[in-house]
């Protein structure tokens, strides 16, 4: 008797994430509002998967290096100040900006990457910030909040020197990759 409940079983309980995850993936397309700021720091926005990069609108101001990977036809990048394109791969799949001043993307890209000092911005979108921070000369490494770049009453959360997570949207971030308890249908008879 036995013998015949543990394999049933065991399927069931192998499928019950998979429930969890579909439910998460079509209730998450919602994009979400992060700001941040570091006075030196790196940080990396990645695709959340394979199936959903990252998309959306980035605006900030910097000085330092900014590498956009596999950017989207269609992507726009906008800059002003003494930003230059450093660099540029052959079939454009890598592309790297340089300097001070305030860069624009809006689009989709497998991943952009920062890294320099004076820096704040704003993402629009969906993906996951990965910050980095350095101890400036107060002791700082910089801060993340979800909401615009200049609400002073969001909660702040320091960059941590060895990687910080910042998910966009934040509810997602919040759940634990879910969106709410999921339903559980009844296997079996």
């Amino acid at each position: 008797m036995l013998k015949r409940l543990a394999i049933p079983c065991l399927v069931a309980v192998g499928l019950m994430p998979m429930v969890g995850v579909a439910q998460f993936d079509k209730e998450a397309k919602v994009p979400g509002r992060i700001s941040f700021s570091t006075r030196i720091g790196s940080w990396r926005l990645i695709q959340r998967n394979e199936a959903d990069p990252v998309n959306g609108e980035l605006e900030f101001s910097f000085t330092g290096t900014l590498l956009i990977n596999q950017p989207a036809k269609g992507a726009i990048v906008t800059v002003s100040g003494n930003i230059h394109k450093e660099y540029q791969s052959e079939k454009g799949g890598r592309v790297v900006y340089n300097g001070t001043g305030k860069l624009y993307f809006k689009g989709q890209a497998r991943a952009i990457q920062w890294f320099g000092r004076d820096m704040q911005g704003t993402y629009y979108g969906r993906g996951v910030f990965k910050f980095y921070g350095e101890f400036d000369d107060k002791q700082e490494t910089g801060a993340y909040w979800y909401g615009v770049l200049t609400d002073t009453k969001a909660k702040r959360k320091a960059w941590g020197i060895y990687g910080m997570d910042g998910v966009v949207p934040e509810n997602v971030a919040n759940m634990g990759g879910s969106t709410g308890p999921v339903k559980r249908r009844k296997i079996g008879g």
